[in-house]
């Protein structure tokens, strides 16, 4: 594949990721806000996304009750599910109780694409974080059929703009928010990190009104 063929189909893939965040009935007018060049790369992406064929198999259901394991951790409901990735709810035990998590999977359509470089590459910058306003890696590892997988802190919280909009939130304590942000990004910048991703379903508010940032699978 030429050069200027592998970054339509990196742009292509990267549109999928923010279109797939939309609710379906939205979808078509961000298609055709697409450039003509973009569309219809996206537009295939997308139909593929939507074939539940041999490569899109999800993890098997846990069996008469007993969960499924990844390395310490019991694999719980599917909590979320993109172009890349599957995440289940995890918990394991450790000393003084049980730790609750977030198991991102990659999908095995993923590693026929960069998929899998770019899921290291997330595994080693989240190593790098640490700060409480970004969801903190807890685990990560590789499957014995070399699908890797991390386990991030399981925030309990809402989108920001679904934070803000319910709670109809004065002009300060939005700021007061952004400030929050502000300082997450802040901090990953000073250690070389750049999320690239910022976008409201990344940032999520949890029954405090603390804000944390997640995602990193595209930072760099």
């Amino acid at each position: 594949m030429r050069p200027d063929e592998r970054a339509r189909w990196r742009e292509a893939d990267a549109a999928l990721d923010r279109l797939l965040d939309l609710p379906e009935a939205e979808r078509e007018a961000a298609l055709a806000a697409m450039t003509e060049d973009l569309r219809e790369p996206v537009r295939r992406l997308l139909r593929a996304h939507a074939q539940h064929g041999p490569l899109d198999t999800p993890l098997p259901e846990p069996e008469a009750g007993v969960p499924g394991r990844i390395g310490d951790w019991r694999l719980g409901a599917e909590l979320g599910r993109g172009g890349m990735a599957v995440v289940h709810a995890a918990e394991r035990e450790i000393p003084g109780g049980v730790q609750q998590g977030a198991l991102k999977l990659l999908t095995v359509g993923a590693l026929a694409a960069d998929g899998r470089r770019r899921f290291l590459r997330e595994q080693a910058v989240l190593a790098r974080l640490s700060h409480p306003r970004i969801a903190a890696l807890l685990d990560a590892g590789v499957l014995p059929d070399g699908t890797p997988w991390l386990v991030m802190q399981r925030i309990d919280g809402q989108r920001i703009d679904t934070w803000v909009r319910e709670r109809r939130l004065l002009p300060r304590r939005i700021v007061q928010l952004g400030l929050q942000l502000c300082e997450a990004v802040a901090y990953a910048q000073r250690r070389l990190v750049v999320h690239r991703d910022l976008k409201p379903g990344n940032i999520l508010v949890d029954a405090d009104g603390g804000l944390h940032l997640l995602d990193f699978g595209v930072a760099r």
